[in-house]
C-alpha cells in the first residue's frame, strides 16, 4: 500500500474515531470527490477550500470543538505526505507508545489502522469480535491453561492468532495466509457480526435463521 492509501485510511480511522465506514462521505460524496480530485495533495489541503471541506469532516464526528483536532491531524497530514515517510513514523511508533498517541489516543483506532494500512496480523477487538470468541469458544479453548480475562483485548488478540495459526494456515486468500494474518479473519468476523453487514452474531443472535 503506497502512502497515499495509508494516509486516506488513517483519516479515514481518525476521522470516524474507529467505527467502520464505507469510505468518507460528507454531504454526499463531497468529501471523497474533492479528495480525489486533488490527488492528496499537500497542497490542495493547505488551501482554504481544503481545510474547510477536512473541517466539516472532522466536525461531522467530533461532538466537541474539532479546531484543535484539525488542526494537529493536518499538521501531521501535510507533514507526512511532503516527506514520504509514513511508514518510518508507524515503525518509530509501534516502538514509542507516545508517538503513536499524538495522532492516535484510542489502542482500538490505531489497532485498526495498522490492520487496514500496515499489516493484517494486527487486530482490533471490539464488541462484535469479543462477542464472537465467546460463543463459539475460540476465546476459551485457543487460550489453553492461560488465565482467561473478558475484560482484556490482549487475551481476545492471543485467541484469535492461535485459533488461525492452528486451524487456518492451510487457507490463502489473495497471496495471505488466514493462519500469518489473523486480522484479516478479524474483518471476517466483523463482517459476520455486524448490524451494518450480515449480523448474525448480534446482540440478539440469528444463527438458527441461516
Amino acid at each position: 500500500m503506497d502512502d497515499k492509501l495509508i494516509l486516506k485510511k488513517l483519516l479515514e480511522v481518525k476521522v470516524t474515531k474507529g467505527f467502520w465506514r464505507s469510505g468518507l462521505k460528507i454531504e454526499g460524496e463531497e468529501f471523497e470527490e474533492k479528495i480525489k480530485e486533488n490527488n492528496w495533495t499537500a497542497e490542495y489541503f493547505l488551501k482554504e477550500e481544503g481545510k474547510d471541506i477536512l473541517k466539516k469532516a472532522l466536525k461531522k464526528y467530533y461532538k466537541k470543538s474539532a479546531d484543535k483536532q484539525y488542526d494537529n491531524l493536518c499538521e501531521f497530514l501535510f507533514r507526512k505526505i511532503e516527506n514520504s515517510n509514513i511508514i518510518k513514523w508507524i515503525e518509530m511508533a509501534l516502538k514509542n507508545a507516545n508517538i503513536r498517541k499524538k495522532v492516535f489516543n484510542g489502542y482500538k483506532s490505531w489497532m485498526i489502522f495498522l490492520r487496514d494500512a500496515y499489516d493484517f496480523k494486527y487486530i482490533p477487538i471490539d464488541i462484535h469480535e469479543r462477542r464472537f470468541q465467546t460463543r463459539t469458544g475460540i476465546f476459551h479453548y485457543y487460550l489453553g491453561k492461560r488465565v482467561h480475562d473478558p475484560g482484556n483485548k490482549k487475551h481476545y488478540q492471543r485467541a484469535l492468532k492461535n485459533f488461525a495459526k492452528d486451524f487456518l494456515s492451510d487457507i490463502i486468500i489473495k497471496d495471505y495466509n488466514l493462519g500469518e494474518k489473523p486480522g484479516l479473519v478479524d474483518k471476517f468476523i466483523w463482517l459476520h457480526c455486524a448490524n451494518k453487514a450480515k449480523n448474525i452474531c448480534a446482540k440478539e443472535p440469528k444463527c438458527k435463521k441461516f
